[in-house]
């Protein structure tokens, strides 16, 4: 076969092939059970058959005309500038968070991690309505899941929505069921937003111990934890523990 069709669309065919054992189960890989996911990783296999069309033409239009020139004039008009404009189209979706999410959102609205996503893009361009109204419908379907919480968290602080807040807050707390080395950081973060925000409602004492927890996850090393415990502190009166 490598003889009549030539190695590069033998490679080609086989890259195809290959590309798609993936989305079509065969290779097991987590991703891929994600269905949005499946469709941008299409592309990949779709340079297979798209690379056997370049050789067929580069291998029989110059049969079709006298002067090589002519045909490969005619490569550069039908393939070049098609494949151009489609590839600036396709490149649109991935200038920001909420442009790649808003069309997945249309196909798969009941998927949750595509809603998360298209969220945190919304809250990116200051649509805080939108993205709240999304993690609502989230945390109804996985109540139990703490990054969620924490989420909706954010949304409703910058909305003004405090108390709602700090319940949210108080929420991805409890589901934090133990706080790990791996996430530290995160968690570490979580207790400081919380902190910030109590500082803000002015409940120092409850800050305080909330912002001495995420001190004590970092070790000290936040310079902003650091900052706002220092401050909490200076509300309360009460010196830093030893």
């Amino acid at each position: 076969m490598r003889m009549r069709v030539g190695r590069g669309p033998l490679a080609a065919a086989l890259f195809y092939c290959v590309a798609l054992f993936p989305i079509l189960g065969f290779v097991p890989w987590s991703l891929m059970n994600m269905t949005p996911v499946q469709d941008h990783y299409q592309y990949v296999a779709c340079m297979g058959p798209f690379l056997i069309f370049v050789a067929a033409f580069e291998k029989y239009v110059p049969r079709l005309f006298s002067r090589r020139i002519i045909s490969y004039g005619a490569f550069a008009l039908l393939i070049l500038l098609p494949s151009a404009i489609f590839a600036q189209q396709h490149a649109r979706l991935y200038q920001d968070r909420e442009t790649l999410f808003h069309e997945n959102y249309l196909r798969y609205p009941q998927a949750n991690m595509v809603a998360n996503h298209y969220a945190l893009g919304l809250m990116n361009k200051q649509q805080y309505p939108q993205a709240y109204l999304l993690m609502e419908r989230v945390t109804q379907q996985q109540p139990l899941d703490a990054k969620n919480w924490r989420f909706k968290a954010q949304l409703l602080w910058r909305l003004n929505r405090l108390q709602e807040a700090c319940d949210a807050y108080e929420k991805t707390i409890t589901l934090t069921k133990a706080y790990e080395p791996v996430s530290a950081e995160r968690d570490a973060e979580t207790l400081y937003q919380y902190g910030s925000l109590l500082l803000q409602m002015n409940c120092p004492d409850k800050a305080l111990d909330v912002l001495r927890q995420a001190n004590d996850l970092t070790n000290g090393k936040i310079p902003e934890i650091q900052k706002a415990l220092e401050q909490a502190q200076a509300h309360t009166g009460k010196e830093a523990r030893p």
